[in-house]
Formats: structure tokens, C-alpha cells, sequence
């Protein structure tokens, strides 16, 4: 694009750039690490607002309630998801469960251990290891099913707010923000729960992770592959974890992992802002913040960075004239905004500026990829 033409489509978005649409919590999938038995297969079109991965598939709610499953069909963990409205999903070794609209649970899959059967009542979240199950009813209080026979108790007594359920371990957020930790304790991690106040949690294979209420991270359990020892520092807002490996998102919306490395579940993870994430065995699948939001991150980047004022200048223009096309949903035009974005960039700072460079052309790419470009 040159210079004329990008004036011309400068004064063509004046004339029709929408007011920007406010973050509805709903985006697109992207799913990285192993596909050996197909977790990566057939990830579904369109978008979504919450996320759960089982060993080899996965399961995800759409706006209007409905579900969305792909992956290892294995005992028709897939081809039976059912129809209706949900509000929450969980995904076990090749069986799911799932809230429905009216608080009820709804199970397919694989039945070994009584998976498929849960208890009635209504509840508010579920959790899945490998064959058990766990939810938390209205009341606050948790129920358990599946193979539970061969697990360390105690079971949980109280009221709780969240729960996650690993290989064979669970964790769960009292509504005092303390956590308790039940099942197998094998590697420790029942017995090195930490103490303190959490938001959020995750149980893998053998360890568990939790986010405190400052926001930092913590995890325990095994640490086969790095997996508690390569926890990183910062701030977070979700959290994850897979058989070996742990996956997180950032305050900034970015994705950071750590962990077992062995079949792509870290160095294929994806650029650009998110805001929910899901792990399986040794894949991981997260919803992608909208285009808009991309581009609102990518110029705290330009503006982040050590260069020139004009050149900087130009880089933010170019993507303030994106987003505007994005938000008066022009993609065509955002599309060659953001290439001529990516050009700008190689031409002008990409030799002097190299990791930093690299992050921006591959955050522009992972947007004009979810523009459909």
C-alpha cells in the first residue's frame, strides 16, 4: 500500500468507523501441542466464551448456550454432545459433563466407572479428572462420583466458590478463598497445598496451580518436567494445566507456558491477547480477545518500544486506521492495513529491533488470521 492510497483510506474510515463494540467475553478457538490422536482436529468455526479440554478432545459453549466438541472421537466423546443450552462444560480422559441451562448435569462419552452417571440435583461448576467427577451444587457444597474408591480422602466438607480435578487429585476453592486438596497424594500434592487466599485454580496429571488473589502464581505436585519449578512470575488472570505441562494467560492477555515441552505444548503457543485457556494430556486451546482488542494491544507495544518518534508515530497511525476499519467492520480493508502494518515494520525497525519486531509481526499475523484474511 502506498502512501496515497493509505491517505485515501485514512479519510474513508472518518467517514464510516463505528463506535467500538464492547468485550463481550466471546472469541475465537485456536488449540496448539499434540494432535497424535487428533485434539487438534476440527476446531469449530465461529465463537465461544468458555473452554474445557479433556485428554484428547475438547468441549466449548458458544454465546447462546449451545456446544461445540472436536477432537478424538473415542467412545463418541464427540458425536454425542448433546443439544440444549449450557452453562458450563468440564472434559475428562474421553467423556464430558455439562451444566445445563436449568442447573441439571448432562454426560457422553466413555462410562467406565459410572462417569455418565452423575448425581441430580443443581449445580453451579464441574470438574473432570480421569474417571471422577466433581461439582459444586448450589448451596456451596461438593459433590463426587466416578472412581473415587482408590482416592485418599478426606472428601471435601464446606461450601466452595471453584474446582478443578487433575489425574487423580482434585482442588478446590473454599468461599473464604482458602484451598483444600483431596484424592491420591501422590508427588505431594495434597499434602503441600499451600496455604493463603486464591481466585483461581488447575489440577494436572500430578500438580495442581493456583492463582492468589494478588495474582501471582503458584504451583505443587510433581515436578517431573519443570512443571513447579518452571512456574513463571508476574501477574495472571487464568490458569491451566495439562498432564506435564501448565498454561496461563497474563494480566496483558498474553499466553505464557511451562513445562513438559515434548510434544509442542509450549513453543506452539499462540500470539496476540486472550482471555480463557484449557489444557489437556499435552495440548492446550484458549479464546482469542477480539481483533479490536489485538490491535489495542499491539500499539501499547509500538508505544512500548525504543524508536524513533515519526517511524512510531506512522506504526500507530497505520494500526489506529485498522481498528477503525475492524470496528466498521471493513475486515478487507483492515486486513491490507495491517499487512501494509507487518511491511512497515520489516522495512523500518525489523533489523534493529529483532525479538521485539518479531512480536509484532506475529501478533498482526495471528489478527488479520482471525480476521479471516
Amino acid at each position: 500500500m502506498n502512501p496515497r492510497q493509505f491517505l485515501a483510506l485514512l479519510a474513508l474510515l472518518w467517514l464510516s468507523a463505528a463506535a467500538p463494540r464492547a468485550h463481550a467475553a466471546e472469541g475465537k478457538l485456536v488449540s496448539w501441542g499434540n494432535n497424535f490422536f487428533g485434539a487438534l482436529n476440527g476446531i469449530p468455526a465461529g465463537v465461544f466464551s468458555s473452554v474445557a479440554a479433556g485428554a484428547q478432545h475438547s468441549v466449548a459453549i458458544r454465546p447462546d448456550g449451545t456446544l461445540a466438541s472436536w477432537g478424538s472421537d473415542y467412545q463418541r466423546a464427540v458425536s454425542d454432545t448433546p443439544a440444549g443450552a449450557f452453562s458450563a462444560a468440564g472434559a475428562g480422559v474421553a467423556y464430558s459433563v455439562a451444566i445445563r441451562a436449568d442447573g441439571t448435569l448432562a454426560a457422553w462419552g466413555d462410562s467406565m466407572y459410572g462417569v455418565l452417571d452423575p448425581p441430580r440435583g443443581v449445580y453451579s461448576a464441574v470438574a473432570l479428572g480421569n474417571y471422577a467427577g466433581a461439582a459444586i451444587s448450589t448451596n456451596g457444597s461438593i459433590v463426587w462420583w466416578g472412581n473415587t474408591g482408590g482416592e485418599v480422602r478426606p472428601v471435601p466438607v464446606g461450601t466452595f466458590s471453584a474446582v478443578a480435578s487433575g489425574g487423580l487429585h482434585n482442588v478446590a476453592i473454599r468461599t473464604d478463598g482458602t484451598l483444600f486438596s483431596w484424592g491420591e497424594d501422590e508427588y505431594g500434592v495434597l499434602t503441600s497445598t499451600p496455604s493463603g487466599t486464591f481466585a483461581a485454580i488447575a489440577a494436572g496429571g500430578f500438580h495442581s496451580a493456583a492463582i492468589r488473589t494478588d495474582g501471582t502464581l503458584v504451583s505443587w505436585g510433581s515436578d517431573s518436567y519443570g512443571q513447579v519449578s518452571g512456574t513463571p512470575t508476574g501477574t495472571f488472570v487464568a490458569v491451566a494445566a495439562g498432564a506435564y505441562h501448565g498454561v496461563a494467560i497474563r494480566t496483558d492477555g498474553t499466553i505464557v507456558c511451562w513445562g513438559d515441552n515434548s510434544r509442542g505444548q509450549l513453543n506452539n503457543a499462540p500470539a496476540g491477547v486472550f482471555f480463557s485457556v484449557a489444557a489437556g494430556d499435552d495440548h492446550s486451546v484458549a479464546i482469542a480477545k477480539s481483533p479490536s482488542e489485538q490491535i489495542d494491544y499491539l500499539i501499547g507495544l509500538v508505544h512500548g518500544m525504543s524508536i524513533q518518534t515519526p517511524v512510531k508515530n506512522i506504526l500507530v497511525a497505520r494500526l489506529k486506521a485498522s481498528r477503525a476499519m475492524i470496528n466498521a467492520r471493513h475486515e478487507r480493508a483492515a486486513c491490507a492495513l495491517l499487512q501494509s502494518f507487518v511491511s512497515l515494520v520489516n522495512s523500518t525497525i525489523g533489523r534493529v529491533n529483532g525479538p521485539q519486531s518479531t512480536q509484532l509481526i506475529r501478533v498482526a499475523v495471528f489478527t488479520r488470521t482471525l480476521l479471516g484474511c
